[in-house]
């Protein structure tokens, strides 16, 4: 799918969508701010026709509003085609059309991206004075995105940036659903979470709720501690080899306050002489809404 042609970002809608593991959102965005914003959950179903008829609907009575469309996807996104890099996040089968098919039933022209990636424009889009930026999203799973030189770098299979698939304990980790065994995301998103608290506890307790047990009791501290120390290595790992002005950190658990300071103490007590400086995403958890948009408007 070829991407749309270049609009006028400043005066016309863009019909932007947010497909996750456990959710769906829907927004109509002029440049880069949102008008109307709605979402459901994610279909649990497993079948692509299902979210495509749930983004249908949300979308139902803005028809004629827009001018183009944004899809930010967790996933592999290449030449117009989804399919799924991790299947126990969303089971997205190889080669689903979707841009193919929200165009064809929109009759709009379609920029299909990853929900990082798109996160990740976003988020360059409102700095000013850097170059290069590095986003990780740490919700449900761990997504990543990279902008070099101003550009956003989609990769030749369209999955660079792909933070979750960092390798932190290939001996001794659990295997994941890309194949590898210890990735980060199958150490330290709130999908690991919850099934590492399901050992410990024998109950799958949110992410939420672990941080809090983790105040008062030392079980669920280890847990949260163990899965940061990780996820800080990733980072140390990620800004050698990219060396970014500056690393973003999404998602439901990286905007929390204190994730956020202890990866940056944890990075810093591990490389003090590497310094890695470390932001809250500034749009939040719309981000791969508003970078979508961005994208279909040839921003």
């Amino acid at each position: 799918m070829t991407a749309p042609p270049e609009l006028d970002a400043a005066t016309r809608p863009i019909l932007a969508f947010d497909i996750g593991g456990t959710k769906i959102a829907a927004a109509l965005i002029v440049d880069g701010a949102i008008e109307e914003r709605r979402q459901v959950a994610t279909p649990i179903s497993g079948r692509p026709e299902d979210w495509l008829a749930a983004m249908v609907d949300l979308a139902s009575d803005w028809q004629g509003r827009f001018e183009a469309i944004g899809a930010a996807v967790t996933g592999i996104v290449q030449d117009g085609q989804w399919r799924a890099l991790n299947p126990t996040i969303l089971p997205v089968p190889a080669g689903y059309p979707l841009a193919e098919r929200l165009q064809a039933t929109f009759d709009r022209p379609v920029r299909l991206v990853n929900d990082a990636q798109a996160a990740a424009w976003a988020e360059f889009d409102v700095r000013s004075g850097i170059r290069s930026l590095l986003f990780v999203t740490v919700s449900t799973g761990i997504g990543g995105g990279l902008v070099t030189d101003g550009k956003l770098v989609e990769g030749t299979n369209g999955a660079a940036g792909s933070m979750g698939h960092v390798l932190v304990k290939p001996v001794g980790g659990r295997r994941c659903g890309c194949g590898a065994i210890g990735c980060i995301e199958t150490e330290a998103s709130g999908t690991a979470l919850k099934a590492r608290a399901a050992e410990t506890f024998g109950d799958g307790i949110e992410a939420p709720e672990l941080f809090e047990r983790a105040k008062t009791d030392a079980k669920a501290a280890v847990l949260i501690d163990d899965a940061l120390n990780l996820l800080g290595q990733a980072l140390l790992s990620a800004r050698r080899l990219c060396d970014p002005d500056l690393i973003v950190i999404g998602g439901g658990i990286g905007l929390r306050a204190d994730v956020l300071a202890e990866l940056t103490s944890i990075c810093g007590r591990l490389a003090p002489d590497f310094p890695v400086p470390i932001e809250a995403a500034r749009q939040g958890a719309d981000a791969g809404l508003v970078g979508a948009a961005l994208l279909a408007a040839g921003r």
